[in-house]
């Protein structure tokens, strides 16, 4: 086995929403500005802990993400001192990315320019769509005005580089619709786009609307030729996707997402945030109350942990490689777990190529545009027993 790499990736979840979503299942609550400081509090005791913990694994860091829930729910002066604490218990550089999710309500210019003043440098701005319908059906809270302003305000401003999020397969959103989004936003010179099929997530309003979920399976076939038809159109225009719903300028991944995906460790703060560190998996509580009782008595607010078997350690790697354009060698795979690459598997591999849902370069494996889309049925197909 190989040794655990040292720790260079955070993820600090803000879980303030003004609106809350109905596709939404992220680890949210109601915005309540009262609690801000309280819960900032919390995620210091929660860094302080871990820190401790793991002091003679920390790196210098290479990504600091702040994602909710609605980030941008905090005033400048509190995002100042998140960082501030931030940057007191982990070594940080110059060439750290710090990213930060913002709503397009929230984006003024001079949020954005004190965003940018206090070190952040990376955004990613939750718009969804350029269109009202599409907006009204998601039940967002802002409006494509909200978009343009904070459009302008991206532009204007000293962070360069910035992801939009867009969604396909909502209901009654027709392929002109979502063509016309992303190629309005070219105009805006994003380095990175985000696109997410709308699914129906369990426990969410949606999925207690019947209307609603048959509209999203009828529309499947919609939403893969929406799909196919961005990763060429975005590709035409330098943006070249790297794993299944994620696009780039070249040098523009998201530093948090690569390390994620290269099964690397990183540490998670904050209710429902995840941590991996070799070879061990964790989550927080998702409630307010019993991640500030644990953190209280000083004990971890860990809901679910789990020390993962080698035989998890080989298939999360499979998963993971199959879910990046890159894709997988299974040579490096034999030789970090010592195990054979399976005849069957070369078998379904074959029958995936001739299907047109993946390619065989030996010894790497990769997955076609048709075949991301069906990613986790392939990975599930391939893992071992």
């Amino acid at each position: 086995m190989i040794m655990a790499d040292s720790i260079q990736a955070l993820y600090i979840h803000i879980p303030f929403c003004r609106h809350l979503c109905p596709f939404c299942a992220f680890a949210v609550r109601k915005e309540r500005a009262a609690l801000h400081q309280q819960y900032l509090e919390l995620l210091f005791q929660e860094m302080q802990l871990r820190n401790q913990q793991f002091q003679d694994r920390l790196g210098t860091l290479q990504s600091i993400y702040i994602g909710g829930g609605t980030p941008s729910c905090l005033s400048q002066e509190e995002v100042k001192s998140l960082l501030d604490r931030v940057q007191s218990l982990f070594s940080c550089s110059p060439n750290t990315e710090i990213s930060f999710e913002v709503n397009p309500e929230d984006a003024s210019h001079h949020y954005i320019q004190g965003l940018a003043q206090l070190g952040i440098n990376r955004l990613s701005l939750g718009m969804q769509s350029l269109q009202e319908p599409v907006l009204r059906k998601l039940n967002r809270n802002h409006t494509v005005n909200h978009v343009y302003s904070a459009l302008d305000a991206l532009e204007q401003h000293a962070i360069q580089n910035y992801n939009l999020d867009l969604m396909f397969g909502v209901p009654d959103q027709t392929l002109k619709m979502f063509q016309a989004d992303v190629k309005q936003l070219f105009c805006y010179h994003p380095t990175h786009f985000s696109l997410y099929g709308l699914d129906i997530e369990p426990n969410t309003p949606f999925a207690h609307k019947p209307e609603i979920v048959n509209k999203v399976i009828q529309a499947k076939e919609l939403s893969q030729e929406m799909y196919l038809w961005a990763i060429d159109y975005l590709q035409s225009q330098g943006v070249v996707q790297y794993e299944v719903s994620n696009f780039s300028k070249s040098d523009c991944q998201s530093r948090s997402n690569l390390s994620v995906w290269s099964g690397k460790p990183y540490l998670g703060f904050g209710i429902g945030a995840h941590s991996y560190f070799p070879y061990q998996r964790w989550a927080n509580y998702r409630s307010f109350r019993k991640y500030q009782l644990a953190l209280d008595t000083q004990e971890w607010p860990v809901a679910f942990h789990e020390t993962l078997s080698p035989i998890q350690q080989a298939n999360e790697k499979l998963m993971l490689g199959l879910r990046q354009t890159s894709g997988f060698s299974t040579n490096c795979w034999q030789e970090e777990w010592g195990l054979e690459w399976p005849g069957k598997n070369q078998e379904l591999v074959d029958q995936f190529c001739w299907q047109g849902h993946m390619f065989w370069n030996p010894p790497v494996i990769s997955l076609s545009p048709q075949g991301m889309l069906l990613a986790d049925e392939i990975t599930e197909q391939l893992m071992l027993s």
